[in-house]
Formats: structure tokens, C-alpha cells, sequence
């Protein structure tokens, strides 16, 4: 056999065997690291995709849908239930709120009563107010109360009941003078000093003075 004639056979060789290669495996894709694949929805591994975009460009969520919105800011410690605290009210002269053992809430300026308070949240942004003695374990819960004869509704003390509507009360966050503080009320009648009347509870649709309170931490409360 000549040398012509045999380098032409073997080219011939070396040709078929790169079509079956190329038939057997289709064509060479570029290295993207691992087992990456570029699909028309996202990147995938394997059979799990892990990147779809939505319409607006915005990075879906690993089934395809929106991603999750972002958690809600925590409560305050002295909304969780699991700290006590002092309440006095803003420009108060007195010393603070008391749950007297006559059973009334009043501002006192001695230590009277239960000062110490312990907003719980029972859910749908309502909340339990726990007072308690210093040293006990065992609380009493605000309860809005009508004393009839015209007068103004107030708080009083009662055996704490999550189901009562007359306690689960909202206490809602505002700003003063770049300081959190907050507002009580109990079905849309707010929480309020009345100069005749001390602390009572009265709608705003006559646009009263409404009153805004600081919660003073004073450590963990009771648990139970």
C-alpha cells in the first residue's frame, strides 16, 4: 500500500468516528459550572428549577410564584406579654397609672394599687392589659365598664377573659416629639384624661383630647 493511499484511509477512520461521537452525544454544550442548565424559564438543577423571573423582572419564588412579602416589623418588647412595665401618661403631673384596689384605673402619684402592666396580644392586633402587684404572680385585666346614670365609660379591673370584648383592647404606636408612645382604646373609645373625670373612655367622633401614653419597661413579668 502506498503512503498516500494509507493516510487517506485513515482519515476516512478518524472522520466516521467523530460523526458517531457527534451522533450518540448531540452537540457540545459550554461548561456553566455543575449541572447548571439555561432553560427558557430559569436556571435549573437538574430537574428542579430554582429562578423563573416574572413579567416585571422582579426574581420569582423557587415554584414559580411572587416571592413572599416582606415580614412585618416585631413588637415592642412591652407588647409581647412578656415584659412589665409602668404606663404614665404624656404631661402628666401625677406619678403614673393604678389600678386601684377599689377597682378603677386612676393616676396616682403613691404606690397604690397595680403599676405594673403587662400588654399581652391575643391576636387581630387586640391585647389583654395585665395588672399586677410587684411581687405577684396573679393579675387582674382591664375591663371597659358604663357606670350608667350619663357618666363616662372607664376602666376597671376584672378576672383576665381573652374572649370579653369589653377587654381586649387596642394600643396603637404614634410619635411624639420623636418619642414611641401609644394610644389605648376599647371598641373606637380612647383612653383619655378628663379634668372633672380623671381616666376615662370616650369616642373621638366629638374630637376630644385624646391622651398618648409611655410604656417604661421595669424587667420580665410573670409567666402563666
Amino acid at each position: 500500500m502506498s503512503t498516500r493511499r494509507w493516510f487517506g484511509t485513515a482519515g476516512l477512520v478518524v472522520l466516521t468516528g467523530a460523526l458517531g461521537a457527534c451522533a450518540a452525544g448531540g452537540p457540545t454544550a459550554p461548561a456553566t459550572g455543575g449541572d447548571q442548565q439555561e432553560t427558557g424559564r430559569g436556571v435549573s438543577v437538574g430537574e428542579r428549577e430554582i429562578g423563573t423571573a416574572n413579567s416585571d423582572g422582579r426574581p420569582g419564588a423557587v415554584d414559580g410564584s411572587t416571592a413572599p412579602a416582606p415580614a412585618t416589623s416585631p413588637l415592642p418588647p412591652v407588647l409581647t406579654g412578656k415584659r412589665w412595665g409602668t404606663i404614665v401618661r404624656t404631661g402628666s403631673f401625677e406619678g403614673g397609672v393604678s389600678l386601684l384596689d377599689g377597682g378603677r384605673l386612676a393616676e396616682v402619684d403613691g404606690d397604690e394599687g397595680r403599676q405594673l402592666f403587662a400588654p399581652t396580644p391575643i391576636g387581630g392586633n387586640k391585647y389583654l392589659v395585665k395588672a399586677y402587684n410587684r411581687g405577684s404572680a396573679t393579675p387582674l385585666c382591664w375591663v371597659a365598664r358604663n357606670p350608667g346614670d350619663g357618666r363616662p365609660l372607664i376602666v376597671e379591673g376584672a378576672a383576665c377573659n381573652a374572649q370579653d370584648r369589653h377587654q381586649q383592647f387596642d394600643i396603637a404606636p404614634v410619635t411624639r416629639d420623636g418619642k414611641q408612645v401609644y394610644l389605648f382604646s376599647n371598641s373606637s373609645a380612647y383612653l383619655r384624661h378628663s379634668a372633672r373625670n380623671g381616666l376615662i373612655l370616650e369616642e373621638s367622633g366629638d374630637a376630644p383630647p385624646v391622651s398618648d401614653f409611655r410604656i417604661n419597661d421595669n424587667g420580665p413579668a410573670p409567666t402563666g
